[in-house]
């Protein structure tokens, strides 16, 4: 796969038919793809040791036919081979939970990030284990929210490399596993992190999809899983049409975490902790105000500070709509993004009430 990723690349946007190839057996899939290099290429795959590559010393390899394959991969186009990163005693402990996949997309609002790390938290923190990518941004959301209170799964388009693993990698590593099913240091090229994305579905028993655009990979690979959810959002934004799309389709409607432990008990899964352990204690009156206007798009002191006064905004006010900011901060209630706004850090609720 690594020695036809070109080949692989031109087939990349026609998902299904990735799909197939992937699915093929190594002497098969030369014979489709190899073209004028197949004898070449078959000669060289019989050489013993042609898929052995140097790895790290903590990095391991498994193959399909072991014992310790996760029994979720039986599926045609599932990989044949895993590679990973953080110790095969904590792979085990995380394939042993429920696992809920969180499908990544090119582009995300403050909202659709927020609400990822907010469920992936909870998910993690009720005793399910959270996968997903490494590259987007509601991938890197999850595993974010996820390392506040436990370790996720990663899949990697990419070999990998420990030598030049991201920030994104690094936090999942403090509590998790880096997978792929790549030799270590090979190329995904262009169809690697498609291809990622249906290890992601395969190992869960439950996917969600927070926001994508319509016809988005995001539901190509959500289509694999058994049992979908999707997070509604504003009906004038782009980024909801895949996830609305998905709920037309009869996808659970995810709004909060305990809507995501409903969706993986649906799967099979045994019955996971509660996460009221997680809500926050009750506000008052006036930060829960600020904090239902943060929920609503106020994302500015400003902003803030003109929906409470009604338009007429001063240093006072200002002052004040600050000084609750602060204090809902402080609470674990909201945050700021790169960019310096707030947003509601769970969205769904997460305010005591």
């Amino acid at each position: 796969m690594a020695e036809l990723g070109w080949v692989l690349d031109r087939r990349a946007p026609d998902r299904g038919r990735l799909l197939e190839l992937l699915g093929l057996p190594d002497e098969q899939l030369i014979a489709a793809l190899g073209g004028s290099r197949r004898a070449r290429l078959l000669e060289w795959r019989a050489r013993p040791g042609t898929a052995r590559m140097a790895r790290p010393a903590h990095g391991a390899q498994i193959c399909r036919h072991a014992e310790r394959w996760p029994r979720s991969l039986s599926q045609a186009w599932a990989p044949t081979m895993l590679t990973w990163l953080g110790g095969e005693a904590r792979l085990a402990e995380l394939l042993d939970r429920p696992i809920v996949a969180f499908l990544d997309s090119a582009e995300a609002s403050d909202y659709g990030r927020a609400m990822a790390a907010s469920l992936a938290r909870g998910a993690t923190a009720a005793g399910g284990t959270v996968v997903a990518g490494l590259a987007g941004p509601i991938a890197r959301a999850a595993h974010e929210g996820s390392a506040t209170v436990g370790g996720s799964l990663a899949i990697a388009g990419d070999g990998l490399d420990p030598a030049r693993l991201g920030a994104s990698a690094r936090t999942v590593l403090a509590a998790g596993c880096v997978l792929s099913e790549l030799p270590w240091g090979a190329p995904g090229r262009i169809w690697g992190a498609i291809a990622a994305e249906r290890i992601a579905a395969g190992l869960a028993c439950a996917a969600v999809v927070v926001e994508c655009g319509a016809g988005g990979r995001e539901l190509w690979a959500a289509r694999l899983c058994a049992h979908p959810g999707a997070v509604p959002g504003m009906v004038t934004s782009p980024l909801s049409r895949g996830p609305h799309d998905l709920l037309k389709a009869g996808a659970k409607l995810i709004s909060g975490p305990e809507d995501l432990l409903d969706l993986l008990h649906d799967a099979g899964a045994e019955p996971l902790a509660s996460t009221e352990p997680l809500v926050s204690p009750a506000l008052e009156p006036e930060l829960r105000r600020v904090a239902d206007l943060v929920g609503a798009g106020a994302d500015t002191v400003e902003r803030v500070a003109a929906a409470s006064a009604a338009g007429r905004v001063g240093p006072a006010g200002i002052r004040a709509s600050l000084g609750a900011l602060g204090r809902l901060e402080a609470a674990g209630t909201l945050g700021r993004t790169e960019h310096g706004r707030w947003v509601k850090l769970d969205p769904a609720g997460g305010d005591g009430r």
